[in-house]
């Protein structure tokens, strides 16, 4: 497993995380839903332009959308007056701050209706019994970059996995024990004793900066 992830991070040792950070990054917020394209059948059914709507799919226990009522069938036309698609969803939720109510215009069952929607912030990784994630941030070109830290709670000295992730705008703000390519490993780090520090790119997550397309690759290596 060790020459698997070499070709992935810089594994160094030190006493503890050492990440010197400005404090007050805000944390974004988060819909808790999964979505997709509406179906052409449906457009056609709903007399929907090609380029409006937003297919729900079934919301994320505990979050914004679940804790306002929205459903799996739902489409979704406008958020705050903002016409939205699969290709501008996620764009123009990033500009709905955390802590607001944003009015989200959908059809259910066939009728149109508004569904106020107060958008919290994303969930933290609440951490495990072997270990804490702290969220803190450093900054870098001027702008605020999130770190996200997991200590382990046993006292003493502890080695370090500083991970680098590929070129590309995922956020690696997650719980550590969720499926993917990159969280089990972490995980098994950091429930084995490891300080795991990591950091999200400009414009991708919390990160100032960005937007991330407009990244160019020496930009993003001074980010890390």
């Amino acid at each position: 497993m060790r020459s698997f992830v070499t070709s992935l991070v810089l594994l160094y040792f030190l006493s503890q995380a050492s990440v010197a950070h400005a404090e007050g990054l805000p944390r974004k917020a988060a819909l808790g839903l999964a979505y997709g394209a509406v179906a052409p059948e449906l457009q056609h059914k709903l007399a929907l332009a090609a380029d409006i709507g937003v297919f729900a799919q079934k919301p994320l226990p505990g979050q914004s959308a679940e804790k306002a009522g929205m459903k799996a069938g739902d489409v979704i036309l406008a958020i705050d007056g903002r016409s939205v698609n699969p290709q501008t969803f996620a764009k123009v939720l990033s500009g709905v701050p955390t802590g607001t109510r944003a009015r989200f215009d959908i059809v259910r069952d066939g009728k149109k209706r508004t569904l106020p929607v107060v958008m919290l912030e994303k969930q933290r990784d609440p951490g495990t019994a072997d270990y804490t994630v702290e969220y803190s941030d450093v900054v870098s070109n001027g702008h605020r970059m999130r770190t996200l830290i997991s200590h382990p709670r046993a006292p003493g000295k502890h080695p370090a996995l500083f991970f680098i992730q590929g070129y590309s705008p995922v956020s690696y703000d997650y719980k550590l024990d969720s499926p993917g390519l990159d969280a089990p490993i972490l995980y098994e780090f950091a429930k084995s004793g490891y300080v795991t520090p990591r950091v999200d790119k400009p414009g991708v997550g919390d990160s100032e900066g960005g937007p991330f397309a407009d990244v160019d690759f020496t930009t993003s290596r001074r980010s890390r």
